[in-house]
């Protein structure tokens, strides 16, 4: 989403597909993203209900829904050795340095050692962050539910991979990270950015000119992770 906000021209066909109607320019942007965000969520909820209908004909849906930790080890492998902690997120990150010794790189490596500072908050501190709202589904009622993020080392994986679990087999997953230092020379008229995540790719771009401290970092991951819950990079 964040890819599409900065260039709505690339990514028409993006935009349409997602049922947006009108003029696609910059004046729209606040519509193009809402209408995109509501259509990412719609199908996702009309997956989960396909799904759980699926599981009815078994009767397993009132049963995971009544006891969703005893169901959990049947979709995801819980034993301790894959508990996703804060030292097993920061040791799939790949940074993509610049030539070492160079006045980026040494930018590069704090900008790292933040993210693995954040990390580890996650996981000792309960850190809170922004509401989402979220459509309700079909059958049910009209009211707009909001959704929190899920900020805890797990929760960035999964906003990173699409998934906050280790993968069941024993494929090596790896997120590579690179680094922005031209977003003010790419738009000098903004103030703020956020780290962009393609999830399919595995892929965090960090903006380096809004990172200057850890307090700057936590800001702007947080919000990212509140305000792209639904989605990473269209």
């Amino acid at each position: 989403m964040n890819t599409v906000e900065g260039d709505l021209q690339s990514y028409t066909d993006t935009i349409v597909d997602h049922g947006y109607t009108g003029l696609i320019n910059a004046e729209h942007k606040e519509e193009i993203l809402q209408t995109m965000a509501i259509s990412i969520v719609s199908k996702r909820l009309i997956y989960l209900k396909e799904f759980m209908d699926g599981m009815q004909s078994y009767s397993l849906s009132e049963l995971i829904q009544q006891y969703p930790a005893i169901c959990e080890p049947l979709f995801v492998n819980c034993s301790t050795e894959r508990v996703v902690d804060a030292n097993h997120v920061f040791s799939i990150l790949q940074p993509n340095y610049s030539p070492e010794s160079t006045t980026r790189w040494k930018l590069e490596e704090a900008a790292m050692d933040m993210f693995q500072d954040f990390l580890f908050k996650l996981e000792d501190e309960d850190v809170s962050g922004y509401e989402e709202a979220m459509l309700p589904c079909e059958d049910e009622s009209s009211e707009v539910q909001f959704l929190k993020p899920d900020l805890t080392p797990a929760g960035v994986l999964g906003w990173l991979t699409g998934q906050k679990h280790r993968p069941l087999g024993n494929e090596a997953l790896t997120i590579m990270v690179t680094f922005n230092h031209d977003c003010l020379k790419q738009n000098p008229r903004h103030r703020i950015c956020y780290p962009e995540v393609g999830a399919c790719a595995k892929e965090n771009t960090l903006p380096m000119a809004h990172i200057n401290s850890i307090e700057q970092f936590h800001e702007v991951f947080v919000i990212a992770m509140s305000k792209g819950q639904e989605f990473g990079k269209a």
